[in-house]
């Protein structure tokens, strides 16, 4: 049988990943450390085998909670929660597993607690670290590229914006593109009102070497003039993200997904299928289970009331 040629989607790219995980991995090892420093009477074979164990539940955590992600222009504080949420339930593990297990360790109660604290701070540290180098490298003009957006769209605002309000990503914005007049194309604010040209200009910008990235804005109906210029712009070095407006769409319990590689996006989608499901139906069981238990006691007391009132025939 011949292979399928479905095209694939490729989600990101794995050595972020791996240099993620390989940090992490190193603040876990540092915090250990600096534990044993500490306090000397935590050294011990099974001290080395809580870390390893650490280490797996950390990864295992991180993936599920989906820490290990690009996070170039995503906000830190949500790298610092989804990080502390990963820490703080590899933390509950381990007391768990300390817990049920048939001996005890040295790294329990207090010296586990100053483990939880060190080591997520040294993994902040790394991360925060990382996203100032590449803040530096920009400022410097240090690995920068030229971005211009085509389309001149509410959608192309707002990415220009959000580009700018983060610097690690390393683009420069240059200008708006866009064959359209301008009674068809929103009104563009002062800071940014910039039209380069036409789409053709772009293309022949792009050609040149002007241009490195390129992010196509245009309006979902504008699908023959999205196809034609991603043709042209194949054969140029420049890289081409297409960012579509899904926002027209009233998107409710929105997320992407895959079949097979190819990428799908609900526009509705049922919130109580799969795990949510089951999360919804364990706490409906338990929140009528406590309700009936705490109704149950004035519906005795009003029956025997009853009961002896009236004994009936």
């Amino acid at each position: 049988m011949s292979r399928s040629t479905t095209p694939q989607i490729k989600s990101q790219d794995n050595w972020p990943r791996l240099l993620l995980k390989l940090t992490d991995s190193i603040s876990i090892v540092a915090g250990l450390f600096i534990l044993i420093y500490w306090f000397p009477e935590v050294n011990s074979r099974s001290t080395i085998l809580i870390g390893l164990i650490a280490i797996g539940l950390f990864n295992i955590v991180a993936e599920l909670v989906g820490l290990y992600r690009r996070w170039q222009g995503v906000l830190f504080e949500r790298e610092v929660t989804l990080t502390l949420l990963a820490w703080g339930i590899t933390f509950m593990l381990l007391a768990g597993l300390g817990n049920l297990s048939l001996y005890t360790t040295e790294i329990a109660g207090r010296n586990l607690l100053v483990w939880f604290t060190v080591t997520p701070v040294l993994s902040l540290a790394t991360r925060m670290g990382l996203r100032w180098y590449r803040r530096w490298q920009t400022d410097r003009g240090i690995n920068t590229r030229n971005f211009a957006i085509a389309g001149i769209t509410s959608l192309g605002i707002q990415l220009v914006r959000n580009i700018s309000e983060t610097p690690d990503l390393g683009l420069k914005f240059l200008g708006f593109y866009d064959d359209r007049p301008g009674d068809r194309t929103v009104q563009l604010p002062d800071d940014l009102n910039n039209k380069l040209g036409k789409i053709a200009d772009l293309i022949a910008a792009a050609k040149a070497g002007e241009i490195d990235v390129i992010f196509i804005a245009l309006p979902l109906k504008a699908e023959e003039r999205v196809r034609s210029m991603i043709s042209e712009l194949a054969d140029s070095t420049v890289s081409v993200y297409l960012v579509p407006d899904l926002f027209v769409f009233q998107l409710l319990h929105s997320r992407w997904s895959d079949v097979q590689g190819v990428p799908v996006v609900s526009v509705f989608e049922n919130p109580f299928y799969g795990v949510d499901g089951m999360l919804k139906r364990c706490l409906d069981v338990v929140v009528a289970s406590v309700a009936f238990l705490l109704a149950a006691i004035p519906m005795l007391l009003i029956a025997l009331a009853i009961k002896l009132n009236s004994r009936g025939p």
